[in-house]
């Protein structure tokens, strides 16, 4: 049982995403952090690591795993933004296809640090966050926002 099951820290998702991470090498940790919390509460996650073999080929599963994908999640960071690395490759397809990107910063970030084309996008900070707040966060930028739990205070006096 999850604890999405058991009423603990998360929620089961309103509709299960099929969940693409994609992530910067050095960011592995978070990555592999975010994809087994995703799991947890049911949703369909890829992770290269987990999921891909030795000797496949990594352009193809790559293509493949982002038209699989509902969800792109996309951990920001310092590393995710060097041109060197194929995450630009990743963030740029989903952008070009107009599809759903998650984006979640993982380190601290100015708008200089992040393409243009990407800083008008809503992103959740994970990493000034304990875990379970970090979990929450990153389930709540997955499943979206659900409104509060109970009525809001009469705001008139």
């Amino acid at each position: 049982m999850t604890g999405s099951q058991r009423g603990g820290w998360g929620s089961v998702p309103a509709a299960v995403e099929s969940v693409f991470v994609s992530y910067a090498g050095p960011d592995r940790a978070w990555a592999e952090w975010a994809a087994w919390h995703l799991r947890e509460v049911g949703h369909a996650v890829e992770l290269d690591v987990w999921d891909w073999r030795i000797g496949d080929n990594f352009i193809e599963r790559m293509n493949d795993a982002m038209r699989r994908a509902t969800t792109v999640v996309a951990l920001f960071s310092n590393n995710y933004f060097d041109p060197a690395r194929w995450t630009r490759e990743e963030w740029t397809s989903v952008v070009a296809r107009r599809e759903r990107i998650v984006p979640v910063t993982i380190e601290p970030l100015t708008a200089s640090d992040i393409p243009d084309i990407l800083t008008a996008v809503i992103r959740k900070d994970l990493h000034s966050l304990d875990e379970q707040a970090a979990i929450t966060a990153l389930l709540e930028a997955v499943n979206g926002p659900t409104g509060p739990r109970t009525a809001p205070s009469f705001p008139g006096t």
